[in-house]
């Protein structure tokens, strides 16, 4: 028996809110507006805006706008015109536009779903389609 892989990519976007801050704001006074839309640390989202910290608040003033971004990948496998398995894995991160500098970066990637090979897939689908037949 032979299979198929097949993968459907999608990528969504929360809402996006800007940021702006002043030199010497608390990093505790940014975190708590923060809480919510980072997916992550926000030392280095502050960095990616283009300030540094310096003990318990930011050097220089930020602009910038973040949103959470969603890569989701469904994989399907099928084998003689069925569908022997389907699973989902992905990675969700913070997209930061630095306003007052110019450009993007993506922060704190988190991968979730799925960790198999597509082999193992491939295997899993196959063999699950060829259980199937048998108890038929």
């Amino acid at each position: 028996m032979f299979g198929n892989l097949y993968s459907l990519q999608e990528t969504t976007y929360g809402t996006s809110y800007e940021i702006q801050f002043g030199t010497g704001t608390a990093i505790a006074t940014i975190a708590s507006v923060a809480t919510g839309f980072f997916t992550g640390g926000i030392s280095a989202i502050l960095i990616a805006l283009g300030t540094s910290i310096t003990g318990a608040s930011i050097d220089t003033a930020i602009n910038g706008e973040v949103r959470v971004r969603d890569r989701k990948t469904t994989l399907s496998v099928t084998s003689m015109g069925q569908l022997g398995l389907q699973e989902e894995r992905g990675t969700r991160d913070t997209e930061v536009v630095d306003i007052e500098n110019g450009g993007t970066t993506f922060e704190n990637p988190t991968n979730y779903g799925s960790d198999r090979s597509n082999d193992e897939l491939l295997d899993i689908g196959i063999y699950n389609i060829y259980l199937d037949r048998e108890v038929d």
